[in-house]
């Protein structure tokens, strides 16, 4: 995990994939490390990584950065440099899937002390708005997890096709996934869930690694 100058990004890549049946999470584990130490310091634009990993052995690279540019010039960049080659050769190139966050809430900074990613992604119903949306996202914050000591960071975030990801950053995994399920016992998360459209939700937990 790196933390650099720059406390708010706008937007943040998240790239799961899965490891080689040849290769070891020590040696993932490793490859990052170097990756971060030797390239990713060295980028300007680029405010914060981390390596994390769910419950059913999927990893994700978290990328957290000043805007889409500085990702874009990121891949261009690492396809030269030996580095990020060995940190991907470890992954199974077609289980790789990106996605790119454009953080919507003002002023979103890099929380301290987390070591779990919720990551959700979703339609929102015909009758919902992304102003909508947002709006009740600050009622979830103020009024249900702002509640929680665990509660290190969350924003909502705009995706290609019409998607947009709930992000929540939380101080351990149980915690976190315990207050997302608390959602549905809460009037504000209630309203906020009614936005979405529930066919196309996929929801994950991830716990930092490296």
């Amino acid at each position: 995990m790196i933390k650099l100058n720059g406390n708010q990004p706008k937007v943040m890549e998240f790239a799961s994939f899965e490891i080689k049946d040849a290769s070891t999470e020590d040696e993932l584990i490793n490859t990052v490390l170097a990756f971060e130490e030797k390239f990713l310091k060295n980028q300007k634009g680029i405010l914060f990584h981390c390596l994390v990993k769910n419950q059913q052995k999927t990893y994700a690279n978290v990328l957290l950065a000043e805007n889409e540019e500085v990702l874009i010039n990121i891949q261009k960049s690492a396809s030269k440099e030996q580095v990020a080659k060995d940190f991907f050769s470890v992954m199974k190139r077609d289980s790789v899937k990106m996605n790119i966050h454009s953080i919507q809430k003002n002023n979103f900074e890099i929380p301290e002390d987390f070591s779990c990613v919720e990551h959700g992604t979703f339609l929102l119903k015909s009758t919902s708005s992304l102003k909508n949306l947002n709006s009740k996202s600050d009622e979830l914050e103020k009024g249900y997890l702002n509640n929680f000591t665990n509660s290190k960071g969350h924003f909502i975030g705009s995706l290609q096709d019409n998607k947009f990801s709930e992000i929540a950053f939380g101080q351990t995994l149980g915690k976190t996934k315990q207050i997302c399920y608390g959602y549905l016992k809460n009037k504000i998360g209630i309203e906020f869930l009614n936005l979405l459209d529930d066919t196309s939700m996929n929801l994950d937990f991830y716990y930092v690694l490296a």
